[in-house]
């Protein structure tokens, strides 16, 4: 869910590749915060942001360079953040990042200019509740009723590594905060990527519409579309590569992948109903693929344990649900080992029995996107 990019001051701004692949992975809105500071002398931050097209977007970071005579942006330091919509509106007020304020209309400002400090967050804010009006975001709320007020104790309240320890185990996310000196502090985990930015995940380098991958250890390969993708082990999924035929595909080193014995398409499921409780794992994931390869990913809540579980009832696959009947987007999960009720708006994290959730979602339809595991 989103991704936050961290440029530090002496690295060029992230390639228009990359920030592309950030956007698609996370199409509902993008913005940045930049500063000319340093720690000698500390310039106010800017924040631009409702870029809901990418063009825009590249356009503007574009237009910065020739405003400070540096294409690459390197004496600047920048946070900038793709959204992908879990709490409030999709719209332009709603993207990252947002000023340190407790001032809705600053909150919800596109274009601000003298600010002292820029926040960005990637996940969900948990202990917040957001009105199901929609018009300000868990990350707003969390900036107005808890960030906030800790800034009006202590200006400098994110220089003390105790205080973002502890926001960092309240929230459970990430958080990016760029400071007039230039300097930008990580909440959370954030990965070094090889062109030495830090990004809050790494999820922009899969492909959105992949699902299934065959093969073991680095240069795996998968299956989508009658193509076969190369599977980058560290990074995720990474751009097609060339094959020489459906069947036997290749690594980006030439050598030749196996697919699993039981990698076939079925041709013979025509919908979601006609997927059994198969005991042959890797089969059932086959049919399943088989589907939504045809766009079937809708679903209703009584069908997520014969579509996603074994015969034991443990999940297949890391499974996202949407219910799209909910104007506030309600999202469930099987994810890293545990099925999470809900991941909602105005909810809170909760983990709950299979059984349970089935019970109080039946009825109720669903959009499911899925990253299927590899059964040997």
């Amino acid at each position: 869910m989103c991704v936050i990019i961290v440029k530090e001051r002496g690295q060029k701004l992230i390639s228009k590749e990359n920030l592309k692949k950030c956007f698609n992975h996370n199409p509902d809105g993008a913005g940045i915060a930049w500063t000319i500071g340093t720690p000698e002398n500390p310039q106010p931050i800017s924040i631009e942001k409702g870029f809901m097209k990418f063009d825009d977007l590249w356009n503007y970071l574009t237009k910065l360079g020739f405003k400070y005579k540096d294409p690459d942006l390197v004496n600047i330091s920048m946070i900038l953040h793709c959204r992908i919509t879990t709490h409030g509106l999709i719209n332009k007020s709603n993207t990252h990042p947002f000023p340190l304020s407790e001032n809705e209309e600053d909150l919800c400002a596109v274009s601000l200019r003298k600010q002292p400090k820029a926040i960005a967050h990637n996940g969900i804010v948990s202990s917040v509740t957001v009105l199901k009006t929609g018009k300000l975001s868990d990350t707003m709320e969390f900036i107005k009723t808890q960030l906030y007020p800790i800034s009006e104790m202590n200006k400098d309240w994110n220089k003390f590594p105790k205080v973002l320890k502890a926001i960092e185990e309240i929230i459970g996310s990430k958080l990016a905060i760029l400071n007039t000196d230039g300097t930008i502090d990580r909440v959370g985990a954030f990965t070094q990527h090889e062109d030495m930015l830090w990004y809050s995940n790494m999820h922009w380098k899969w492909k959105r519409d992949t699902l299934a991958w065959r093969g073991t250890g680095a240069g795996n390969t998968y299956y989508k579309n009658g193509r076969w993708n190369y599977y980058d082990s560290l990074y995720g999924y990474d751009d097609y590569v060339d094959t020489v035929d459906d069947e036997f595909p290749f690594n980006v080193n030439g050598n030749c992948c196996t697919p699993s014995t039981n990698s076939k398409l079925y041709e013979d499921v025509d919908t979601l109903t006609d997927i059994e409780l198969e005991e042959d794992k890797q089969i059932k994931l086959d049919k399943l693929v088989s589907l939504i390869d045809r766009g079937i990913t809708q679903c209703k809540g009584s069908e997520v344990p014969k579509l996603f579980t074994d015969l034991d009832g443990n999940f297949l696959t890391d499974v996202i649900l949407v219910e799209i009947d909910n104007d506030n987007k309600s999202y469930y999960a099987y994810e890293e080992e545990r099925f999470i009720y809900p991941i909602v708006a105005g909810g809170f994290d909760k983990e709950v029995g299979l059984i349970n959730w089935v019970n109080d979602n039946k009825d109720k339809t669903f959009v499911f996107d899925i990253d299927i595991k590899e059964y040997q």
